[in-house]
């Protein structure tokens, strides 16, 4: 074997060290963190979605009972707003009741190790209710305050409850906010019976967004509830027809001015073209306007208001044509990236899959389980009906025309009504 001096061994060992290494297959690229969802419904009735994730602690949880507002028997107007005016009295800090047309919402937030016996409470509260007298006595001061201000005694709320009666009557010749001399009337008994049959679990739905295991949260699901009895709905009223016609006064002093507009449903293909549009009067004004516009997809998903004061020199139907015609010029323009970006804010739920992104989760869990919730109450869901950046121009026309005088209500009221 030839011998080689080391100065040549050396030469080869430094020209090796300095080649290229040889090439390595590339990594597979990160798996992208997602959301998992669960769906799945009890022998009793009760459909749940579970929603896990990278999300934000802590969890949130909204139980959708199917009875509300218009479910109120004959004869016991408000009985759910009692009903709602209980569990908020006993829900404390962190939990929120909202009464609805067609439903009655439980939100909260909860620590992950805290979600099991959360559940159990709520399924103890679905269970059985036996509010006592005294609880169902201030639950009559807190519902006939509540009425006694849509009555005349606030203007403006009283504005917007009687265009809300104008666009969307309540069923069966009840009142939205229920009657004063049926809510006198109600027992504890009544309250008690409707309270199972308007929580139970047959007609309810519960959603849990967080990061959870969804295995080991659906067992304390299938622990909590699994043991309620599946009690019947209570039977919702007649449908009365909508009354719209000009502008409306109530009151004998009225100072104040709603404009109803109906709000196509999360599944109607008009629902993204109205958001666009809507969105403008909802967002901050940059200079100040003597009107707002509110929105409230869980109190009432299927109207927007416009509320104003009215200037005492105007007449009804001025104060009316000026909101109108302000309302109305905000609409004109095309569309912009900003309106598209707003729309998918205020209207969230319609807009599917971005919104159900694990950026969004990791924000915050409890908006996240009020849309699931309410996408699946509209029977959709990770399927998205348009999104409002890929609406046409008639499309935007045909939306324009919700807001006309014609499809929408006027109502100025305040001070006594008779």
């Amino acid at each position: 074997m030839p011998r080689h001096p080391l100065w040549l061994l050396a030469l080869i060992v430094g020209a090796l060290a300095c080649s290229d290494p040889p090439p390595t297959a590339p990594r597979p690229p990160a798996p992208r963190p997602r959301l998992t969802e669960t769906h799945f419904t009890l022998a009793n009735g009760l459909e749940v979605t579970l929603v896990s994730g990278p999300c934000a602690a802590p969890v949130g949880v909204v139980l959708v009972h199917g009875a509300g507002t218009d479910h109120d028997p004959p004869g016991r107007s408000g009985l759910a707003r009692l009903l709602g005016a209980v569990l908020t009295a006993r829900a404390g800090q962190g939990r929120s009741i909202t009464v609805a047309r067609t439903q009655i919402w439980e939100s909260f937030t909860v620590p992950a190790a805290g979600m099991s016996a959360a559940l159990d409470a709520a399924a103890a509260r679905m269970a059985r209710l036996d509010a006592t007298d005294d609880e169902l006595a201030r639950a009559k001061q807190t519902v006939l305050a509540a009425l006694a201000a849509r009555r005349g005694g606030d203007a403006a709320l009283t504005a917007e409850a009687y265009v809300r009666e104008a666009m969307r009557p309540a069923r069966g010749g009840g009142w939205g906010w229920g009657r004063a001399d049926e809510i006198a009337a109600v027992t504890r008994d009544d309250l008690n019976a409707f309270a199972v049959a308007a929580l139970g679990p047959r007609a309810s739905r519960l959603v849990v967004v967080g990061r959870i295991d969804p295995t080991t949260a659906r067992a304390s699901v299938e622990a909590a509830f699994a043991s309620v009895v599946r009690a019947t709905p209570p039977p919702i009223r007649d449908a009365n027809e909508a009354s719209v016609a000009g502008t409306l006064v109530f009151g004998d002093a009225p100072a104040a001015l709603a404009i109803g507009i109906l709000v196509p449903a999360l599944d109607d293909p008009g629902h993204a073209a109205f958001a666009l549009l809507a969105t403008r009067l909802l967002r901050a004004p940059a200079t100040p306007r003597g009107w707002t516009a509110r929105y409230d997809p869980t109190v009432d998903p299927d109207l927007l208001y416009v509320i104003a004061a009215r200037d005492a020199l105007e007449t009804p139907d001025a104060a009316a044509t000026r909101v109108r015609n302000e309302m109305m010029a905000l609409l004109v323009p095309p569309p912009t990236d900003e309106d598209a970006a707003s729309a998918r804010a205020h209207f969230g739920a319609a807009f599917g899959d971005a919104l159900f992104a694990p950026a969004r989760c990791a924000d915050a869990t409890l908006p996240l389980a009020t849309d699931h919730a309410r996408r699946a109450i509209a029977g959709l869901r990770k399927a998205s009906p348009r999104d409002p950046g890929a609406t046409t121009a008639a499309e935007l026309d045909d939306a324009r025309r919700l807001f006309a005088p014609d499809r929408s209500a006027a109502i100025v009221a305040g001070g006594v009504i008779r």
